[in-house]
C-alpha cells in the first residue's frame, strides 16, 4: 500500500497531553548550543522535584526564565522558539514529572516549529532538573489565547519553510578534545582496569545457517541516530567530537554489535543505517549481468521495485511459485573487488502472496542459508549477515523456490557492502565524502528507496519544508513502517513479531551519567511504556552485574524512563505498526561514561543487554511464543590437540552463565574453515565439552571456532584455533598459544576526519571489534608454520593457565601476545611459572608482542621472569618506527627490512613496539630501523633451552613472504636446540672450566634455596633447590672439558 507521512494540523488546540524531554534523557534531541543558551545558569533545587503538588520557587523561576529566553532566541524555522508574550499558566509536579501549561499570544498566525527546534525547546525545559537521576520528564500543554484549549506540542510541527542557516556544531562552537588529554575530575580515585569479561568474536552468521533462538520469527528494526548531515553550506556532524568520541559514529558502531547478537538469537534484523563497516558496495538487480535463473520464473509487476540502473529492462522483478521441493533458483554472482568482510542484503518487494524465502550465501567458508519470512517484511534492504568474501567471482547469493509455505518467491536485488555516500544536497552541493553508514539515515533512504528504487514515497526521507536534520528524526521509523507488513487483522495482531529500537547516547552538563529509555506522547505505541521500562531495567541489571569488570562502575539511574516529544518513536512516523523506544546508552559528555562508551567490552555488554531486554519485553505480550531464554556466553579455554593417527581432539570449557552473560549452554557447534576467516562445515555436538575428529588429513591446516547453543540462540564464537598434522604423520611438536585477549579502548582504531575544513584533523576512537582485536591472528602464525612444513596444535592461553593443556608435550611453543599489556597481563604469575618450568626443562619458545617488556619490566609485573628466563630487559616503550632488520651473525641476518606498519598490511596499529636490552648471554637478532633504533628481538641458547623474543607482534608483519621467512628461521633455530646438559651454565654444549667458575659462584650451601627461574638453577644437579657439595660430586662426573 502507498504510504504518505501524515501532515500535522495547523490548529494548536488538541486534547492530547504531551511529555517533553529533559536533557538528562535526550542527548539526541535538539541543538546543544541553543539548549545551553536557553537554560544557562538555571539549575533548580533537586530536592524540590516531585512527588506531587505545585512547583517550588526555584523550579518556577527556572521555567519562567526559559520561556522568556525562548521569546528572544531564534530557531532554524522561526524568529523565536516561542513567540514573545508566552505565559506560564501552571507548574505542578505529578510524581517526578513537571507539568507545564503555556498560553501563546492570541494574535497572529498559528505558531510553528521544526522537529529539531521542538526537541531543542523540550530539552531546555528539562535542563534545570537534569542532575536528578529520578527526574522523569516535563509534560507541556499549549494553547493560543486564553479562550483556546490546551493541546499537545505536536501541533507546532506543522509545515514550515526551508531553513536559511546551517545547524549543528561547527569547529568554533565545540571544543575538540584530544585523545586522552582530558584531565580526570577532581576527587575521583583511579580505577584499575580489570580483565575482559569475554572476547567478542563476531557474529556466527558464517555458519551453515542462521542460528535459531528466542527471537526466531521476530523482525527487529534497528536505527542509529545522527550521522553526517547536509547543512546550508557544508556537511556537518550533529554531535561534536568530545572525549575522543562522537555520538554520530558511536551509534552506528553499537548497532553492529546489536545486530550480531540479535541475529544469533534468531531475529531477522533490518538496520536503517547500513551495518558491516564496509564502504565498498556491489549491487545486482534481477536483470543485471551476473544473475542467472533455473526453472520457471515469470516477470513481476508492481509500482514499487528496486532498479539498479545497470540494465533498464522494464521488468520490476522475477517471481516463481514456492514448492516443497526445489524446482527453480535465481543466482546472483558479483565480482568482489577486494577480499574482506561484507554485509549481505536482499531487497524483496512485499505483497499479499509472499512466502518464507531462503537465501543461500556463498562465501569463503562455504554456503550459509538464511530464511526470511516475506509475509512479515519486504520493500527494502534486509540484512542477511556479514560474510568473508574472496575477491573475484566465486561468491554468490542464490534464491531457491523451496519453501514449506505456499506463495510467491521473489527475485529482485542483492547487495554486498554498505557503500559510500552518493547524495548531493543543495547546501553543500556535493557528496559527504564519507561511507554511507557514517551518514544520517535519511540519506540511506534517499539513495536506496529514492534514487535506486521506483515507486516509493519521498516523505520517508524528505518531509515537505523540513531541513535534513529534522527529516532524519523520524526517517528510521518511516522506513521501518514502509518495510513492515501489517497483518490482515490489523497492527495489534501478532504484536510480538516486530519491534523497533533506536540507539543514541546522551549529553547534559557533563555531570550526569547512566542510561535511560524514552517514551513519547507524540503518540506512544501500544506497549511503549512497558517496552521502555523493561529494556531500561534489563540494561541496568546486566551492566550492574558486569560493572566490576569495567574501567568505571556502571551508574544506575533511579528512573528507568523519561517521557517527552520524540518523533523517532512516535506513531506519527511508525503508525503504531510495531512497538518502539529509543535508548540513550550513557552520557558521552561525562568523562567516565565516555570511557565506557569507547570500551568495546562495554559496548558488547550494552548490545547484548538490549537483545535480552527486547526478548524479555516480547515475552510479555499477549499470545507471544517468545521464550524467556538468553543465548549462552562464549565457551572458555578452547584448544585443539593432535592425538596422532589422524585423530584430533577439540575441547573447551562450558561458558559462564548468569543473567548478564546468558543462560547455561545445552549444546555446542564446532565450525571449520580452510582460511581462518570464512567458517562453515558445522559439527553439532550435544551437551559435552570435547569431541574427537578422526581421519584428519596430514599436511593440511584446519581452523576451528566453537559456539555454545541453547533455547535462546547461539553464542559468539571462540577465538580462532588451528591445527595441522605433520606431513609425515607424526605428532605435532609445536603448540601455538594465543595470549592476545586485550580488547579495550586503548587499542581502538583511530579515525581522523579529513573534511570539510571545520572538521579536518579531528580524531576519534572507533569501537570496531575487527580492527581492535579480531581474535584470529593465529592465521598469520599458522600460515607461516605451514609454509615451513611444521605441524602444530593450538589453544587459548587460559587453557594453559587452567592446566587443560600442558607445555612439556611440545618441542617448541609459539606464544602470541599482540598488544597484550598490563591490564590483561602478558604473562601472569601462573603463566610465568608454567613457562619457566617448561623452558628450564628443555623447551623452546618464540614469543612476540609490543608490550611484553613494558608489562613485565617497566610495570613491574615480572622483571625477574623477563630478565632471567626471557633474557631481555626493558629499554624503551616505543621505538617510534615500524621497521626492523636482521643483525649480522644472527638467525635473521639475511632477512632484510621487515615492515610491521598498517600501510604495509598490518591488521592493526602496533604503535609502541618495545625496545629491549639483551642479557649478556643473549644475542640481538633484529634491530629497529629509524626511530630510536635499538634491539627489536633476541635469540638465546643456554640453560638447556632456546628463545626468540620479539618486541613487536609477528602478525603485524605485512608481507607474507617476510613472515614466512622469519618463522622458518625462528622455528628451525628452536627445534634444533641441543639436549639439556646439567651444569652447562653457558649453554655451549660442554661442561668445562668456565662452567666450574659459575658453580663456585652458585655454591652457597644447603640453606640457600634457588627457584627454577634463577640463573644458578642449572647447577642444582640433584634437584633439591640448592647448590652444595652434593652437586660438586655430580659436577665432577658430568665434566666433559671444552668442545666435548
Amino acid at each position: 500500500m502507498q504510504r504518505i507521512a501524515p501532515r500535522l494540523s495547523n490548529v494548536l488546540a488538541l486534547s492530547l497531553t504531551v511529555l517533553v524531554t529533559a536533557t538528562v534523557a535526550v542527548g539526541h534531541a535538539g541543538d546543544p548550543q541553543l539548549v545551553a543558551a536557553l537554560s544557562d545558569g538555571l539549575a533548580a533545587s533537586v530536592a524540590a522535584i516531585g512527588p506531587n503538588g505545585p512547583a517550588d520557587a526555584a523550579a518556577s523561576e527556572a521555567v519562567h526564565a526559559i520561556i522568556q529566553r525562548a521569546g528572544r532566541v531564534s530557531s532554524s524555522s522561526a524568529p523565536w522558539h516561542l513567540p514573545p508574550g508566552t505565559q506560564v499558566d501552571r507548574l505542578e509536579w505529578h510524581g517526578n514529572v513537571l507539568e507545564i501549561d503555556l498560553t501563546l499570544p492570541a494574535v497572529g498566525a498559528a505558531w510553528h516549529l521544526g522537529a529539531y527546534d521542538l526537541e531543542t525547546l523540550s530539552r531546555a525545559l528539562g535542563e534545570p532538573f537534569a542532575a536528578a537521576p529520578y527526574f522523569a520528564g516535563t509534560r507541556v500543554r499549549v494553547r493560543q489565547g486564553r479562550s483556546g484549549e490546551y493541546g499537545t506540542l505536536e501541533t507546532l510541527l506543522a509545515e514550515q519553510p526551508a531553513p536559511a542557516a546551517e545547524f549543528g556544531p561547527s569547529d568554533a562552537d565545540w571544543p575538540v578534545v584530544p585523545l586522552e588529554s582530558v584531565p580526570p575530575p577532581a576527587g575521583l580515585p583511579p580505577v584499575e582496569e580489570q580483565r575482559p569479561v569475554v572476547n567478542f568474536g563476531g557474529s556466527s552468521a558464517q555458519a551453515a545457517r542462521q542460528p535459531t533462538g528466542a527471537l526466531s520469527g521476530v523482525v527487529v528494526y534497528v536505527t542509529a541516530g545522527h550521522g553526517w548531515t547536509a547543512g546550508a553550506s557544508n556537511w556537518f556532524l550533529q554531535r561534536p567530537v568530545l572525549y575522543s568520541m562522537c555520538e554520530d559514529y558511536g551509534n552506528i558502531d553499537v548497532i553492529n554489535y546489536f545486530a550480531a547478537f540479535a541475529h544469533n538469537a534468531g531475529a531477522t534484523v533490518v538496520p536503517l543505517r547500513p551495518v558491516g563497516w564496509q564502504p565498498i558496495e556491489v549491487i545486482l538487480d534481477q536483470d543485471d549481468p551476473g544473475v542467472t535463473f533455473t526453472g520457471s520464473w515469470s516477470n513481476g509487476s508492481s509500482s514499487k521495485y528496486y532498479e539498479n540502473g545497470v540494465t533498464l529492462s522494464g521488468v520490476a522483478y522475477r517471481t516463481a511459485t514456492a514448492s516443497v521441493t526445489e524446482t527453480a533458483t535465481a543466482r546472483y554472482t558479483p565480482v568482489i573487488p577486494v577480499t574482506d568482510y561484507y554485509p549481505v542484503y536482499c531487497f524483496t518487494i512485499a505483497g499479499s502472496n509472499r512466502s518464507v524465502q531462503t537465501y543461500r550465501i556463498k562465501h569463503s567458508g562455504g554456503i550459509s542459508e538464511v530464511a526470511i519470512d516475506h509475509r512479515e517484511v519486504g520493500n527494502g534492504w534486509i540484512w542477511l549477515g556479514d560474510y568473508h568474501l574472496v575477491a573475484g567471482g566465486s561468491n554468490y547469493v542464490e534464491i531457491t523456490n523451496q519453501s514449506n509455505v505456499a506463495g510467491a518467491i521473489i527475485a529482485d536485488a542483492i547487495r554486498w557492502g554498505g557503500g559510500a555516500g552518493d547524495i548531493v544536497r543543495p547546501g553543500p552541493n556535493q557528496i559527504s565524502g564519507y561511507p554511507r553508514d557514517e551518514e544520517a539515515q535519511r540519506y540511506w533512504g534517499q539513495s536506496e528507496w529514492g534514487n535506486r528504487a521506483v515507486g516509493f514515497d519521498s516523505t520517508m526521507w524528505d518531509l515537505v519544508g523540513s531541513d535534513d536534520q529534522s527529516d532524519n528524526v523520524g526517517a528510521g521509523a518511516r522506513l521501518a513502517r514502509e518495510m513492515n507488513v501489517v497483518p490482515a487483522g490489523g497492527v495489534q495482531v501478532d504484536r510480538w513479531k516486530r519491534v523497533h529500537l533506536e540507539f543514541h547516547t546522551n549529553a547534559s552538563t557533563g555531570a550526569a551519567r547512566g542510561q535511560i529509555c524514552l517514551i513519547t506522547d507524540l503518540g506512544a505505541t501500544t506497549n511503549q511504556v512497558s517496552y521502555a521500562t523493561i529494556l531500561s531495567n534489563e540494561i541496568d541489571a546486566d551492566l550492574n552485574m558486569l560493572s566490576p569488570e569495567f574501567e568505571h562502575p556502571w551508574f544506575d539511574r533511579a528512573s528507568p524512563t523519561l517521557t517527552g516529544s520524540y518523533g523517532a518513536i512516535a506513531t506519527s512516523n511508525n503508525s503504531n505498526e510495531f512497538d518502539a523506544t529509543l535508548v540513550e546508552l550513557a552520557f558521552h559528555d561525562n568523562e567516565q561514561d565516555a570511557r565506557l562508551l569507547r570500551d568495546p567490552r562495554v559496548r558488547r555488554a550494552m548490545a547484548r543487554a538490549c537483545v535480552h531486554g527486547v526478548t524479555r519485553f516480547l515475552n510479555t505480550l499477549a499470545g507471544s511464543p517468545v521464550p524467556l531464554a538468553f543465548a549462552p556466553d562464549t565457551p572458555r579455554n578452547p584448544r585443539v590437540l593432535d592425538l596422532g593417527g589422524g585423530n584430533v581432539t577439540v575441547a573447551w570449557d562450558a561458558p559462564l552463565s548468569n543473567g548478564a552473560v546468558g543462560d547455561p549452554a545445552t549444546g555446542y557447534i564446532i565450525y571449520r574453515s580452510s582460511n581462518g576467516y570464512g567458517f562453515g562445515n558445522p559439527i553439532v555436538v550435544g551437551n559435552q565439552t570435547s569431541v574427537m575428529l578422526t581421519n584428519v588429513p596430514a599436511g593440511q591446516t584446519i581452523y576451528l571456532r566453537i559456539a555454545a547453543t541453547n533455547a535462546g540462540g547461539e553464542s559468539m564464537p571462540t577465538e580462532t584455533l588451528a591445527v595441522r598434522r605433520p606431513s609425515n604423520g607424526s605428532l605435532a611438536d609445536v603448540l601455538v598459544v594465543n595470549g592476545y585477549d586485550r580488547m579495550r579502548r586503548q587499542t581502538n582504531p583511530i579515525q581522523t576526519l579529513t573534511q570539510p575544513p571545520a572538521y579536518a584533523g579531528q580524531s576519534m576512537e572507533r569501537v570496531i571489534w575487527r580492527k581492535n582485536n579480531s581474535l584470529d591472528y593465529i592465521v598469520q602464525h599458522a600460515e607461516s608454520l605451514a609454509a615451513a612444513d611444521v605441524g602444530f596444535a593450538s589453544c587459548a592461553n587460559e587453557a594453559v593457565i587452567s592446566g587443560a593443556v600442558g607445555l612439556p608435550a611440545y618441542e617448541a611453543i609459539v606464544w602470541i601476545l599482540g598488544r597484550e599489556s598490563t591490564q590483561d597481563r602478558t604473562f601472569d604469575a601462573t603463566e610465568q611459572s608454567v613457562v619457566t618450568a617448561y623452558l628450564t626443562g628443555g623447551g623452546s619458545l618464540f614469543v612476540s608482542g609490543s608490550e611484553l617488556a613494558w608489562d613485565l619490566g617497566a610495570s613491574g609485573n615480572g622483571p625477574v621472569f623477563l630478565s632471567n628466563i626471557l633474557r631481555v630487559s626493558y629499554s624503551a616503550d616505543d621505538a617510534n618506527t615500524y621497521l626492523a632488520s636482521g643483525v649480522a651473525g644472527s638467525i635473521f641476518a639475511d632477512l632484510g627490512t621487515i615492515d610491521f606498519g598498517q600501510p604495509a598490511g598490518a591488521p592493526y596499529d602496533a604503535s609502541t613496539p618495545d625496545v629491549f636490552t639483551a642479557s649478556f648471554d643473549a644475542q640481538p637478532c633484529l634491530i629497529y630501523s629509524g626511530g630510536t633504533g635499538g634491539i627489536a628481538a633476541v635469540q638465546y641458547s643456554g640453560g638447556g633451552y632456546r628463545l626468540v623474543v620479539m618486541g613487536f607482534p609477528f602478525e603485524a608483519i605485512g608481507s607474507a613472504t617476510s613472515r614466512d621467512a622469519l618463522m622458518e628461521r625462528a622455528i628451525d633455530y628452536l627445534l634444533s636446540r641441543p639436549p639439556v646438559l646439567p651444569f652447562d651454565f653457558d649453554g655451549d654444549g660442554d661442561v668445562d672450566i668456565d662452567d666450574f667458575y659459575a658453580y663456585e659462584f652458585c655454591c652457597q650451601g644447603p640453606d640457600n634455596v634457588y627457584g627454577p627461574a634463577h640463573l644458578c638453577a642449572v647447577m642444582d644437579g640433584d634437584g633439591d633447590l640448592d647448590v652444595d657439595l652434593a652437586d660438586a660430586a655430580l659436577f665432577q662426573v658430568t665434566f666433559t672439558g671444552p668442545g666435548n
